[in-house]
């Protein structure tokens, strides 16, 4: 969403932003990717919606981020969060 990664947002300044996250939670135990992107009037540019989930998990990849660290971020810190809320 343009409003939190600046202006013409791409891939690369989406990459960046979740890499800031990680700079202030190195384990990633806090961030958590949801599928709900109602209210993004501008996307980043080649990001269609979830079907691009897996371009920036490997953006993510190429920054260094680790496949463990990438499974918590796209699913198992969101499941945590609906287990947590459900029971």
């Amino acid at each position: 969403c343009d409003a939190f990664v600046g202006e013409d947002p791409t891939n690369e300044t989406s990459c960046r932003h979740f890499l800031h996250f990680l700079e202030l939670d190195p384990d990633g135990a806090h961030i958590a990717l949801g599928a709900d992107l109602d209210g993004c009037d501008v996307l980043p540019a080649g990001f269609e919606g979830i079907q691009s989930y897996p371009q920036l998990a490997q953006e993510l990849r190429n920054h260094g981020v680790d496949d463990t660290l990438l499974y918590n971020i796209f699913w198992n810190n969101a499941m945590g969060v609906m287990q947590r809320c459900c029971t």
